[in-house]
C-alpha cells in the first residue's frame, strides 16, 4: 500500500525518456519541494507497438534507434490543427495584412538544431495524411528554427516582427476566447454576468423586473465591441445545437472560426457566445448544450430551445443518425417552446433557417436518409397543423443536409453550403449595439418568467422601448443640469446608445440647478442660490460693465445669456432623446411618459434662471437672486459706486465715488 506525504495537494503519473519509465510526481506546497516516486508495474499488459520500417523516407525517422521522444512542444501543434479549423469557411477579418510578417517558430535547445526544421514538415505531413483537413498550404508557410538559448540571449529571435493597429489585435485576441452567458438549473435559465455564475449576483436579482436584469447583464471582453468598436455592424447570428456528443462545437469552429471547446464527452453546459468579425458583418455564434441529456429536464431544454431559435439566423441541429430515429422525440423541445412566444408579435426574433446536418452519411445512403426526414417532418406538420414548429419559429424554412464521415474528403468541403446558407441570410438584427440591448432583453425576458407566464401578448419591442425610456428617464436630471449622462465616477457624454456616437451640439459647460428629490427641503433654496451664483461667476465679462449701462438693462442682458445658454442645454438633450429613441414607437406609453417628463423638467430649468429684478435692499441696483427667493433683495455688489467720483477735487487724480 502506498500513501503520499502529509501535506501534499496534487500529483500527477507520467514517464520520463520512455513510456515505460512510470513516475509518481507530488508536490508538496508548503516546503515547496516537488517528489518523484519511480514505480515498478509488477503486471504489465501487452506493450506492443507496430511500426513502419525501410519505408525509403529520407531523414533520422526512418531509423528505429532514433525515433524522437518527448516532444510535446512541438508535437502539441498538431492536436490544435485537429481541434480547431486552419481554413475556416467563414474567416476571422479583423488584422490588415499589411504588417504581417511570414509566421515563424524559434525553439531554444543545446542541441540537434537540424532536426526541427524536419521533425516539424514530418509532423505536418503526417497530419495532412490522417486528417485530409484543408491548409492552403499555410502550414508549409511557418518557418521554424532552432537556436541556443545563449544565442537567443544575446542576438533575440531571428524574424521579423508583425506590427498590427492595437485595437484590431485586441479584437483579434478577444474573438479566440468564447463566454459563458447562460445556464440552466432548476427549471430556471439563469443568464450570467461576465461569464461567471454567481450565487451573491443570483441574489442581487431576486424580485427584480426585466429592466434591472437588462441593466446587470454584461458579456466582458465582448461588450465593448457590440458598443462601441463595432457598434454600427450589421449582425448575423448563427447556432449549433443538438444530442450530445455529436460535434457541435466542432463544426461551428470549422464554419465561422471560432474556438468552442470540444470533446467526445459532454463538454459544453448552457450557452458559449464568440465573435466573428469579417468585411460585411459581425457573425455572433453561440454553441448550446446538447439535448435530451439525463442532465436536462424537459423544461430546461425548451428553455434553451426557445433562446436559440428566438436569436438565431441560422440553427445548425447536428443529429446522429444511426443512433437516433426518433426525430419527434429529438424535435419535441422545438414544439413545446413554440407555444410560449408568438413570433408574429415579434417580427425581429424568430427569423431563422433550421439546418439539420445528419452526421456521418455515405453517399450511397443520401436520398434514402434525406427523405426518411421529409416523411417525418411532414407527419409533424400533418399533425400538429398550424402550431408545427417550422412554420411558427422558422418561416418554413428547413433543409436537411447529409454530412459526409469525418476526415473523407467531402467532409471540409461541406461548409461551404452552411456559408452560403448564412450569407443568403438578411441581417434581422441590424447593427451591433441594438443587437446588444436585443440579446439582454430576451435573456431578461425569459429568466423573470416562468414557462407558464409565457404569452402571445408578450412583444420584445415593447419591452426594448420601455428599457430605454427608463435609461433616459434616469439619466434626464443629469443630461439638463450638466450636459452629461453621468458625472461620477467619471464623465459620459451624451451618445447615441445603439452606435455609441457623440451627439453633436453647440452646449457650453454651463450647470443648472434641477431639483433633487432626495435632498433635504431645507437645503433646496442653498443649492439653488448656489449654482445661480456659479452661473453668474462664470459670466465675469459681462459683470464687468454693470454700472456703465442702466441696471435694468444690464439684468435683462444677463438673463437673455441665461436663456441663451438653457435653449442651448435643451436642444442638446432634445437631440439626444430623439436619437435614442427614433426606431421605437411613438405611441409606446412609456416614451409617452419619458416626452412628458422632459417637457416638465424644460419648464424647472427655465423657472430656475428666472431672476428676481427687484430693487436691492441696500442700494439702488436690482436684485439678481432668483425668482421667488425668501431671503432680502440683493444686487450682488458691495453696494458702492464703482465709477470715479464727478465732485471736483481741485487735483489731477481721480478718486473713485464709493457712494452707496
Amino acid at each position: 500500500m502506498f500513501s503520499l506525504a502529509r501535506g501534499v495537494t496534487s500529483f500527477s503519473i507520467t514517464s520520463y525518456a520512455h513510456w515505460s519509465c512510470i513516475h509518481l510526481v507530488c508536490l508538496h506546497p508548503e516546503d515547496q519541494r516537488c517528489f518523484s516516486y519511480a514505480l515498478d508495474i509488477t503486471k504489465k499488459a501487452s506493450e506492443f507497438s507496430f511500426r513502419a520500417h525501410g519505408s525509403g523516407e529520407a531523414g533520422p525517422s526512418t531509423c528505429p534507434s532514433q525515433a524522437t521522444r518527448n516532444n510535446s512542444l512541438v508535437n502539441c501543434h498538431a492536436d490544435v490543427w485537429s481541434r480547431y479549423p486552419i481554413v475556416a469557411a467563414i474567416k476571422r477579418n479583423t488584422l490588415t495584412s499589411a504588417g504581417r510578417c511570414t509566421p515563424s517558430i524559434t525553439y531554444g535547445a543545446d542541441r540537434d538544431h537540424k532536426q526541427y526544421p524536419r521533425h516539424f514538415a514530418d509532423l505536418i505531413r503526417t497530419f495532412e495524411r490522417a486528417k485530409r483537413k484543408p491548409t492552403n498550404h499555410l502550414l508549409d508557410d511557418i518557418q521554424i528554427r532552432a537556436s541556443s538559448l545563449l544565442s537567443l540571449k544575446d542576438h533575440g529571435l531571428h524574424s521579423d516582427v508583425s506590427v498590427f493597429k492595437f485595437g484590431q489585435w485586441f479584437v483579434e485576441l478577444f474573438c479566440l476566447i468564447p463566454i459563458h452567458i447562460a445556464i440552466t438549473n432548476s427549471n430556471r435559465f439563469i443568464p450570467l454576468k461576465d461569464g461567471v455564475h454567481s450565487m451573491e449576483y443570483e441574489h442581487s436579482l431576486l424580485g427584480a423586473d426585466i429592466g434591472k436584469i437588462t441593466e446587470s447583464l454584461s458579456f466582458g471582453w465582448y461588450e465593448s465591441i457590440f458598443r462601441s468598436y463595432m457598434a454600427t455592424t450589421p449582425v448575423k447570428v448563427v447556432t449549433s445545437m443538438g444530442e450530445q456528443s455529436v460535434g457541435k462545437s466542432y463544426a461551428l469552429n470549422h464554419l465561422v472560426d471560432t474556438s468552442f471547446a470540444g470533446s467526445a464527452m459532454r463538454c459544453t453546459e448552457g450557452v458559449w457566445l464568440s465573435l466573428t468579425p469579417t468585411r460585411d458583418a459581425l457573425i455572433v455564434s453561440m454553441d448550446f448544450e446538447g439535448v435530451r441529456s439525463i442532465e436536462r429536464s424537459a423544461q430546461e431544454d425548451t428553455l434553451l430551445v426557445l433562446f436559440n431559435v428566438a436569436i438565431s439566423n441560422l440553427v445548425l441541429f447536428r443529429n446522429n443518425f444511426v443512433f437516433s430515429r426518433d426525430i419527434a422525440g429529438l424535435f419535441a423541445s422545438f414544439q413545446s417552446s413554440s407555444t410560449f412566444l408568438d413570433p408574429g408579435s415579434n417580427p425581429n426574433l424568430f427569423q431563422s433557417t433550421l439546418a439539420i446536418v445528419i452526421k456521418d452519411v455515405v453517399d450511397s445512403d443520401k436520398d434514402e436518409i434525406v427523405q426518411e426526414f421529409q416523411l417525418k417532418f411532414r407527419r409533424i406538420v400533418q399533425e400538429e397543423q398550424e402550431k408545427n414548429f417550422i412554420t411558427r419559429m422558422h418561416a418554413g424554412r428547413l433543409h436537411i443536409i447529409p454530412w459526409p464521415v469525418i476526415e473523407s474528403p467531402q467532409f471540409y468541403k461541406s461548409f461551404g453550403v452552411l456559408r452560403r446558407q448564412l450569407e443568403g441570410q438578411h441581417s434581422t438584427h441590424g447593427a451591433a449595439g441594438v443587437f446588444l440591448q436585443t440579446l439582454k432583453i430576451l435573456m431578461a425576458k425569459i429568466k423573470a418568467a416562468t414557462l407558464n407566464q409565457f404569452t402571445p401578448h408578450l412583444h420584445l419591442s415593447e419591452n426594448l422601448a420601455s428599457h430605454r425610456a427608463q435609461q433616459l428617464l434616469s439619466a434626464l436630471p443629469c443630461a439638463l443640469s450638466h450636459g452629461f449622462m453621468t458625472v461620477e465616477p467619471e464623465l459620459e457624454p451624451l451618445k447615441d446608445m445603439d452606435t455609441d456616437k457623440l451627439i453633436p451640439s453647440a452646449d457650453s459647460n454651463a450647470i443648472f440647478y434641477l431639483r433633487n428629490p432626495d435632498a433635504p427641503p431645507n437645503e433646496e433654496a442653498q443649492q439653488k442660490a448656489q449654482v445661480l451664483l456659479e452661473l453668474r461667476s462664470s459670466l465675469s465679462s459681462h459683470s464687468s460693465i454693470r454700472q456703465t449701462i442702466a441696471d435694468t438693462e444690464w439684468i435683462k442682458q444677463l438673463a437673455s445669456h441665461f436663456q441663451m445658454l438653457a435653449q442651448e442645454r435643451i436642444q442638446h438633450v432634445r437631440d439626444w432623446i430623439t436619437n435614442n429613441i427614433s426606431r421605437f414607437a411613438e405611441d409606446n406609453a412609456d416614451i409617452r411618459s419619458l416626452q412628458r417628463a422632459f417637457q416638465d423638467r424644460i419648464v424647472e430649468l427655465q423657472a430656475n434662471i428666472e431672476l428676481c429684478g427687484s430693487a436691492c435692499a441696500s442700494c439702488g441696483l436690482v436684485c439678481v437672486q432668483g425668482k421667488r427667493h425668501d431671503d432680502f433683495h440683493d444686487c450682488g455688489t458691495s453696494h458702492n459706486c464703482i465709477q470715479n467720483c464727478e465732485f471736483d477735487h481741485g487735483e489731477e487724480i481721480s478718486y473713485p465715488c464709493g457712494l452707496g
